[in-house]
This record gives C-alpha cells, structure tokens and sequence, in this order.
C-alpha cells in the first residue's frame, strides 16, 4: 500500500509540472527541473518490489519511454521529460526494480544532484 501512494504521489507531481510542448516559459520550465529532483528524492525513498509485475508494456516496454526522458533532459525541456516519466509511472510500476534503478540513474545523472 505505502508502494502505490508514493507512486500515485510521484505521479501526481509529475503531471502538475508535465507538459509536451515545453512551452510554458523558463520559470514553468525552472519548476518541473525542481519536481524532478523532489520525484528523484523520493524514488531513492522508495524500496523495490520483491514480486515481480509485469506492466501494461512488457518487461522491456518502459525502455523506450525512458529514451524519452533521457532525450528531454539532455536537451533541458524539463517540463517534456515530467510528462513522458508521468507516462512511465502510469503504466509501468515503478518500484519494480528493474525500472526504480533506471529511473534513479537517468534522473541522477542529467540533474546533476547529489546522491
């Protein structure tokens, strides 16, 4: 139960800072970099599964969504890669280990944050 509330709060700050177009301006922009550091810091909270789930995607289905989010933060268009990791915590869950450590290493890596 803790698993799917910090999940659906994940998800919930992901899709209050979402936005495809990225084109809400820099300060909107600012923000969703700061809901990713705060969604970073609480997937670090978060223990994997022990069970494993499949998803709505397959194992591997989520992979290509994560080279979205990759894409988005390289080029800085954090409001972009909020609503394409929104799109992930939807369908995939993500305290399965496989796609917690993926995104904790995307999201450490091209935030530039302290681990």
């Amino acid at each position: 139960m803790v698993k799917r509330k910090k999940q659906q709060q994940i998800l919930g700050i992901l899709v209050a800072n979402g936005c495809w177009y990225n084109d809400n301006g820099d300060e909107k922009n600012d923000e969703a970099h700061q809901a990713l550091i705060k969604v970073l810091a609480l997937c670090r909270e978060m223990k994997p599964a022990k069970q494993y789930k499949y998803g709505q995607i397959g194992h591997l289905g989520y992979l290509l969504q994560l080279l979205k989010v990759r894409n988005a933060l390289i080029d800085k268009l954090y409001m972009r890669a909020c609503n394409e990791l929104a799109n992930i915590v939807h369908d995939q869950p993500i305290s399965q280990p496989r796609i917690l450590n993926s995104v904790i290493a995307l999201l450490s890596e091209y935030l530039e944050v302290g681990g």
